[in-house]
């Protein structure tokens, strides 16, 4: 029985000539009238002609009586076709078909691929048409010639993103196969009834790799403007630390150049005055007066600030350790026996370039690759000054470090607010600016 069926397909005679006769050459005007091809690519087709080619022969044996088996149900040829479809599907059955449909499914391929090269007529002629303008504005004289074919390919194989597919694909030659004279102006029909007789020959480029060239070319562009807004959004951040940066600067020349100028100050930085604990000395400074503030203002300007409850013009215990953590951290003095403040704490605590330092490691302008590196969620603790600028205390949720951030004017009541209520305040801060940049809802 098999063999009979394999030698009834046989005579059906599906070969490349019976693909190329069903092929609809004149419907390529849109991919949605390649029907033929798709009926082609899924043995739709030739599995369609061969069921009806084994209906005939077996309405034959019903009318000569030859198959044997009776049957009181009237035949329905459709039902006995649809049976015969579904049972011999190319997906389902791998037999001495097989092979042909593979073939089918091939030459279908390469069918889409030369209509979906030859309905870029189009687009080629308007390629081609820039050319000439770029050859007239160059004042070659304009029109292309034989030696501007190679220009011409590259130039496609670039505008659908091939990566040079097209170009290896095409002869090296092509000049010479358009057999025109050396030194004629070329028009654009000149050249594509060249082009479409080789493409209709040969199989030059798939339906696919025009796929693969316009994803490829999306994905360049959403990495192109991927890397377009992380340079803004970088540039932005570089932005905002320089203007934090600045308005630093500007307190810090502000609050040098009053401590220049106040008595007890210059004392201690040129008479050798100094400030030993927080009780009064009789010779020394008093604790309490403008310098004091100027100290303490600095401080906080160092990124050092007293807590809220605490005085802004006395030296109490609290101001001693801050300036304690100041001296240890950011001075780079030694400190030891009895914690004072002397000449060189004071010439250290106002100098410019020691403070320039502290800003480039507080407040970094070099690039931040994440934005997660940008903004980070911390809860506030608590509002640690309010003089200068409002600063509040909060800890980070990844790292459990505890820093500090400016807080900007809009927040500071509603901050309050939740913190005199014991409420969470959790906040996006800007870690380059060290600002808080949105307050969340509570957890």
């Amino acid at each position: 029985m098999a063999r009979a069926k394999e030698e009834a397909f046989k005579k059906l005679k599906m070969d490349v000539s019976f693909f190329h006769q069903l092929m609809m050459r004149d419907a390529t005007a849109t991919n949605e009238n390649d029907f033929d091809v798709y009926l082609m690519e899924n043995g739709v087709m030739p599995l369609v002609l061969e069921g009806l080619d084994a209906l005939c022969r077996h309405v034959d044996k019903l009318k000569s009586g030859s198959t044997g088996i009776p049957s009181r149900i009237p035949f329905n040829p459709l039902t006995w076709l649809a049976q015969y479809l579904i049972r011999n599907h190319p997906r389902l059955v791998r037999d001495h078909r097989t092979p042909v449909y593979e073939q089918f499914k091939e030459l279908a391929s390469i069918e889409r691929g030369q209509r979906c090269l030859l309905r870029r007529r189009p687009e080629m002629e308007s390629q081609w048409q820039k050319l000439e303008k770029e050859k007239d504005t160059n004042k070659d004289g304009g029109g292309l010639m034989l030696a501007d074919i190679p220009q011409f390919v590259q130039t496609l194989d670039s505008t659908w993103n091939l990566g040079g597919v097209f170009v290896e694909r095409l002869p090296d030659n092509i000049a010479a196969l358009l057999q025109l004279p050396e030194g004629q102006q070329l028009i654009f029909l000149d050249f594509w009834r060249w082009f479409e007789q080789f493409v209709l020959e040969h199989d030059v480029l798939r339906e696919a790799e025009f796929l693969d060239g316009a994803r490829r070319r999306v994905e360049e562009e959403q990495q192109i403007l991927k890397a377009k807004l992380e340079a803004e959004r970088r540039e932005k951040a570089v932005q905002a630390a320089l203007a934090q940066r600045a308005v630093k600067e500007d307190l810090f020349e502000a609050v040098t150049a009053d401590m220049y100028i106040d008595d007890e100050i210059t004392g201690i930085i040129n008479k050798g005055a100094v400030i030993v604990g927080v009780e009064e000395k009789e010779e020394g400074p008093q604790l309490t007066g403008d310098h004091i503030a100027l100290i303490i203002r600095m401080l906080a300007i160092w990124g050092y600030p007293l807590p809220a409850d605490s005085p802004r013009d006395t030296w109490t215990d609290v101001s001693l350790a801050i300036w304690q953590r100041w001296l240890e951290e950011r001075s780079g003095l030694s400190v030891e026996g009895e914690l004072q403040v002397d000449a060189a704490g004071l010439r250290r605590l106002m100098n410019r370039d020691a403070f320039q330092e502290y800003l480039a490691v507080s407040i970094p302008v070099e690039e931040i690759m994440d934005e997660s590196e940008l903004l980070h969620t911390v809860e506030i603790h608590r509002i640690v000054n309010d003089d200068i600028e409002v600063v509040v205390e909060a800890m980070d949720e990844d790292t459990g470090e505890v820093l500090c951030f400016t807080l900007p004017e809009l927040y500071v009541s509603e901050v309050r607010q939740r913190l005199d209520a014991s409420e969470s305040v959790f906040a996006r801060v800007d870690t380059v600016g060290h600002r808080v940049m949105e307050l969340l809802q509570s957890y």
